[in-house]
Order: structure tokens, then C-alpha cells, then sequence
């Protein structure tokens, strides 16, 4: 297939996509509201990012610094793969795997985070922080009941999930 032929195909596609968006304009809100939660959390992680790492020079303890990176990478990764705003429900639903991991990491680090208290005053941005690291788990818990729970929901995925497998089918044929 020649690069024209791809553009093309890439075009039609798109077409398409926006047609049924027409065609279904609940769903087209529903995949609007799904990249803002998603986005909203992306930023979330971000700033928790950024505030660590002030945090961590704050302190001196620079040397944690790639290790905060990555793990950003890696979050702000999973994020966009299981939380695909045209994506179907199904996959969502790693993120209460997700969600109930940070519990356990929450309740692992709950006494060091209740020493740590006294020098809040000292360091509000530490404060910050760990509020936010607190946060997280019921802001993925909050998330994976949004995206799955409601029938509604599920099934606006759903439709969704079947218009991307109807798509890929039209690219198959085209191929070939």
C-alpha cells in the first residue's frame, strides 16, 4: 500500500468516526467526558510528579529523581492504554487492580506517613503530597465505578469497542 493509499484510507476513516459521532452524538459525550477524566488524571499525576521532585530538592535527595520519572512515564502509559477513550469497558477494569494496589501501598505507608506529621509545618509541601498519594487510590476506585458500574455506561463502551473491531475489518479488507 503506497503512502497516498494510506492517507486516503486514514481520511475515509476519520470520515467515518466523525459520522458516527454524528449519527450518535451520546456517544461522542460520553468518549469527551472519558479523555477529560483521563486527562484530568494525567494531570493529576503530573503534578504529583512535579511537586515530588520539588519536594525531594527540597530535601536534598536528588537521587531519586529518574526513579520519579519513570515511574511518570509508566503511569501516564498505562493510563492511556487502559483508559482509551474509545476504547471498551473491559479494559477499565484493571484499574481497580490498579486502585486496590495504592490501597495496599497506602496501608503500607500509613504508620510512616502518620510519623511524619509533626513536620508538616515545617514542610507543607510534604503535606501536599501525601495527600495527594492518599488521593489516589479513591480517585482510580471513584474512576473504575464510573467507567464500569453504570449499564449505560458499559454499553456506550461497548458501542464503541464494536465501531473500532467494524474499522479494523474495513482496514483488513482494504489491504488487501
Amino acid at each position: 500500500m503506497t503512502k497516498q493509499e494510506r492517507e486516503m484510507q486514514r481520511t475515509q476513516m476519520q470520515a467515518e468516526r466523525e459520522q458516527f459521532y454524528r449519527n450518535y452524538p451520546e456517544i461522542s459525550r460520553w468518549v469527551k467526558t472519558r479523555r477529560t477524566l483521563r486527562n484530568l488524571l494525567l494531570a493529576f499525576w503530573i503534578l504529583h510528579t512535579v511537586l515530588s521532585l520539588i519536594l525531594f530538592a527540597q530535601m536534598q535527595a536528588l537521587d531519586n529523581v529518574n526513579m520519579e520519572v519513570f515511574k511518570l512515564v509508566m503511569q501516564l502509559f498505562w493510563l492511556c492504554v487502559f483508559l482509551n477513550p474509545e476504547g471498551g469497558w473491559k479494559m477499565n477494569l484493571i484499574v481497580y487492580v490498579w486502585a486496590l494496589t495504592n490501597f495496599g501501598l497506602l496501608a503500607m505507608n500509613a504508620s510512616d506517613m502518620l510519623e511524619t506529621l509533626p513536620y508538616l509545618s515545617q514542610m507543607p509541601l510534604l503535606g501536599v503530597v501525601m495527600f495527594m498519594e492518599a488521593l489516589i487510590p479513591f480517585l482510580l476506585l471513584a474512576l473504575a465505578l464510573y467507567l464500569t458500574v453504570p449499564a449505560k455506561h458499559r454499553a456506550m463502551s461497548e458501542q464503541l469497542e464494536n465501531r473500532a473491531k467494524e474499522t479494523m475489518q474495513k482496514m483488513k479488507q482494504n489491504r488487501k
